[in-house]
C-alpha cells in the first residue's frame, strides 16, 4: 500500500468513526431522556465500570489499554 493509499484509508475510518461516534451519542441521549422520564439516575457508575470492563476485554489494537479505558 502506497503512502497515498494509507492516508486515504485513515480518512476513511476518520470520517466512519465520526459518524459512529455520533450515533453513539444520540443513542445517550435518548438514554438520559428515559431515564430522566422515569426518574433514574443518568450517571450509573457501575454501568460505565462494566462498558470499560467490556471494552478492555475485546482490545487488541496496538492502543496501550489506558488509552481505551
Amino acid at each position: 500500500m502506497s503512502l497515498e493509499d494509507l492516508r486515504a484509508r485513515i480518512d476513511a475510518i476518520d470520517s466512519e468513526l465520526l459518524r459512529l461516534l455520533n450515533e453513539r451519542s444520540e443513542c445517550s441521549v435518548e438514554v438520559g431522556k428515559i431515564k430522566r422520564a422515569a426518574n433514574a439516575e443518568v450517571y450509573v457508575p457501575e454501568r460505565e465500570r462494566v462498558l470499560l470492563e467490556n471494552l478492555l476485554a475485546r482490545h487488541t489494537g496496538p492502543l496501550p489499554p489506558k488509552a481505551v479505558g
